[in-house]
């Protein structure tokens, strides 16, 4: 066999080999499947740091202790943000509760749909057919 009758047997060969490859996949995905990352969700409600060691914090400006410098406003707004967060989270569940309602309301209704239907170019008002 000569040098090109090989090349064109091979080629031949890859080309069918590579349809019949081509037919035996289904799917195929260049980075594989997409994992989705899980949303962040903070700490249980307790902060990372404690507040008490604000208590060894140089504070030479201030007569206050450290105490009631730093310590006690830290807890006093995370304790206010706790509660702001449950009634936040109350008036969502109550604000669902109405839509779910409201929506069992209007499909209980026996009134008809109001409006008429548009269409795009329609000049049937002006030239009736007869």
């Amino acid at each position: 066999m000569t040098c090109r009758r090989m090349f064109s047997n091979l080629l031949t060969i890859t080309v069918v080999a590579g349809c019949l490859a081509g037919w035996a996949v289904e799917s195929v995905e260049a980075q594989g499947r997409r994992r989705t990352v899980p949303r962040y969700s903070p700490p249980s409600g307790r902060p990372t740091v404690s507040p008490y060691l604000n208590l060894f914090r140089n504070n030479f400006n201030n007569p206050l202790p450290n105490y009631q410098t730093f310590v006690r406003p830290m807890q006093e707004q995370q304790r206010a943000n706790q509660e702001f967060s449950r009634q936040f989270r109350r008036q969502s569940m109550q604000i669902n509760r109405l839509q779910t309602d409201q929506q069992l309301l209007q499909r209980q209704t026996q009134a008809a749909p109001t409006g008429i239907g548009a269409t795009f170019f329609n000049y049937s008002h002006f030239y009736p057919r007869r």
